[in-house]
């Protein structure tokens, strides 16, 4: 073999090593990238699964689809179970938005344009999903659509969450619109704020106006505003804000505010802000101011019931021994008409206790079922006696029955103390209105009637007098506040109207201009009219005079001074009386007589053993033994309504008891 085609030889082989060799590296080459792809594919399927996004083509030209794993799950169906189709796809389709989906398709084939499309899906299950479609036409160089691709997102998860923190954000705001709060944020590095719905509406703000310090404090109470920027001023960790401070809102109302501050931090852990509530707690300072009120007036009725009780026995005794000075056959007129005039003075200061007891909830109410528009007739000539000849009276009794259980009585004290006050108020005369209404859950300061409240019963009285300043409009129910002359007023007179009012379930309201009138309006819950049928007439106690007295009386009275007088008048009478201090003693002497007593007259408040305890004791040991209490607090003596036991009220005169013991002794 020559040298030449040793060469040619070795050549081929080489030749042929290198055709080996590169289609070696082909083929590694292939299988590498297959490796790759692979690697890439996975990662894909992956990232759509966790990004619950499905991809999806369509070839026109063939009509053919092609759905991702993805896809096959967010329709609720197993991967590569069932070939992908048009007509499967929408039958997944919520039926209310197939055409819509299918019309927005339509369009975006034809316009070559992408499109976006939210819409629901109903599973197989029956779970409804919300989706997004997303579709890009490809087209040929002409424009012509050949292929679409795409993916879809199911938006349930983010659709939920935006459902949720919405729900939260109303709750948010009707919480703040509840509690009449407002929250605030501000950024103090970039001295920017924030201010809630809640937060504009305390102020009264549309929520159109950039918050900002300055805004804010054009609200704030121009004696509070110092304390307020202060207080701005010192913002550190301890995030600390001033207590309370007032503000006015856009309508001129005052209000007390109370705010919570607590500090941001940066990642740095550095203060960059402050986030806090603003809380508007007027009405919680006006019923503590409430609370504090009805304590002092509470304490004052203690005090005044107490005065009251204490007081009538003494106004006894006065009132006593001027009856016997005046039954003195050889008087001359002047003592004789000193007398009168004592007489007259403790009619006046019986009237004044009465009104200190019924202020001081010491006197039992004894409510009855009566026709209001019938007991201001029955009333009226009394009033209008009082309002004299320069004032006259009108009474509007109404259309219709206002039933109302009240007790008459201390409705008539209230009635009295109106038309005094209206009286005085018309110092050159004038007129006084009574109206009585039935209207239908009208409650004070309701334009609009609440049938749910139920019917009430409105009781007006209205003078043409001067008027009440509005400064004072805030106490004239308060105990002692009067605007008389000295010695003209006690202040009790509407204390005790607005007490008796109130202990009936019932309200009272004044309106007053100065110069043009006073109206005090009286709202009672309205009985019905079955009812009265019920209505007790009172019982009436024939009151006669008695010569001459037969019975022993066991007197039981803890204050000497009355017991003595109370003993002076029924022996007068003629009865015999034993005298105890207390109920300890009235049950000494009883066991010592085995009992031999033909009425007991005890007190009720007493020392050791008081005059309710006394009665119900005897009752047990004696039961033939008659009782009757005497008080000034009824309400301690709790006397069932349905007993035959007396109470006398005090102060009473001489002659009554004279008369309530004959009456008894008689039976």
């Amino acid at each position: 073999m020559s040298e030449h085609e040793l060469v040619d030889q070795r050549l081929c082989a080489l030749q042929a090593e290198n055709e080996r060799l590169r289609a070696e590296l082909a083929r590694l080459s292939e299988e590498g990238s297959a490796a790759l792809l692979s690697k890439r594919e996975a990662l894909l399927v992956e990232a759509e699964r966790v990004a619950h996004l499905g991809s999806w083509t369509w070839d026109l030209r063939t009509d053919e689809i092609e759905w991702s794993d993805e896809f096959y799950r967010i329709l609720g169906i197993p991967p590569r179970s069932v070939p992908p189709t048009s007509e499967r796809f929408f039958e997944a389709v919520h039926v209310e938005d197939r055409s819509r989906v299918s019309a927005e398709a339509d369009t975006s084939v034809a316009t070559g344009e992408p499109s976006w499309t939210d819409f629901r899906i109903v599973r197989p299950s029956g779970e409804i999903r919300y989706l997004r479609l997303h579709a890009s036409p490809m087209c040929d160089s002409r424009g012509k659509p050949l292929q679409v691709v795409g993916a879809v997102l199911d938006l349930t998860s983010v659709r939920r969450t935006r459902t949720q923190m919405t729900r939260m954000l109303d709750e948010l705001r009707h919480a703040e619109r509840v509690a009449r709060m407002g929250s605030w944020v501000w950024d103090r590095v970039l001295d920017r704020m924030h201010w809630s719905d809640g937060f504009y509406r305390l102020l009264g703000l549309t929520g159109d106006e950039a918050p900002s310090t300055e805004l804010f404090d054009q609200f704030v109470h121009p004696d509070d505003l110092a304390q307020v920027r202060q207080a701005r001023r010192e913002l550190t960790e301890k995030a600390k804000a001033p207590p309370e401070f007032r503000l006015f809102d856009t309508s001129g109302r005052e209000l007390t505010m109370s705010t919570e501050v607590q500090a941001i931090r940066d990642e740095e852990g550095q203060i960059c802000g402050f986030r806090g509530v603003l809380q508007d707690i007027s009405h919680h300072r006006e019923l503590e101011a409430q609370v504090q009120r009805a304590q002092k007036m509470e304490a004052i009725g203690r005090l005044a019931g107490g005065v009251a009780h204490d007081f009538n026995n003494y106004l006894m005794v006065i009132a006593a021994h001027a009856e016997w000075l005046l039954e003195a056959e050889s008087l001359e007129a002047g003592p004789h008409e000193s007398l009168r005039a004592i007489e007259r003075a403790c009619a006046r200061c019986a009237e004044l206790t009465n009104q200190l007891v019924t202020f001081s909830r010491k006197r039992a109410a004894n409510p009855e079922l009566i026709d209001l528009a019938e007991f201001i007739d029955g009333v009226a000539p009394m009033l209008h006696s009082l309002l004299g000849e320069a004032s006259s009276l009108e009474v509007q009794p109404g259309s219709e029955p206002a039933y109302v259980r009240i007790d008459p009585a201390l409705l008539e004290q209230a009635l009295i103390n109106l038309v005094v006050n209206a009286r005085d108020a018309m110092s050159a005369g004038g007129t006084v209105t009574i109206s009585v209404d039935v209207v239908i859950g009208e409650l004070p300061g309701d334009s609009v009637p609440d049938e749910r409240i139920g019917p009430l019963v409105r009781l007006s009285v209205s003078d043409t007098g001067e008027g009440i300043p509005e400064a004072h409009l805030s106490q004239i129910f308060e105990p002692f506040f009067t605007t008389k002359e000295v010695g003209r007023g006690t202040g009790l007179g509407l204390a005790t109207t607005y007490a008796v009012v109130s202990d009936s379930g019932g309200h009272v309201t004044v309106d007053s201009v100065v110069g043009r009138g006073t109206t005090f309006t009286i709202y009672l819950p309205h009985e019905s009219a079955a009812d009265s049928t019920q209505v007790e007439a009172r019982k009436v106690r024939a009151r006669r005079p008695i010569d001459r007295g037969q019975g022993r009386i066991l007197l039981v009275e803890d204050v000497a001074e009355v017991r003595e007088v109370i003993r002076r008048q029924l022996e007068r009478a003629g009865f015999e009386v034993v005298i105890a201090n207390d109920g300890e003693h009235a049950l000494e002497h009883l066991e010592q007589i085995g009992g031999r007593i033909d009425l007991v007259l005890s007190d009720v408040v007493m020392p050791r053993l008081g005059g309710v305890e006394l009665e119900a004791r005897i009752r047990k040991l004696y039961p033939g033994v008659r009782c009757v209490l005497m008080t000034g607090y009824s309400e301690e003596a709790s006397v069932p309504r349905d007993s035959d036991l007396f109470v006398l009220r005090k102060p009473f005169s001489a002659s009554e008891v004279v008369a309530r013991v004959g009456e008894l002794c008689d039976r």
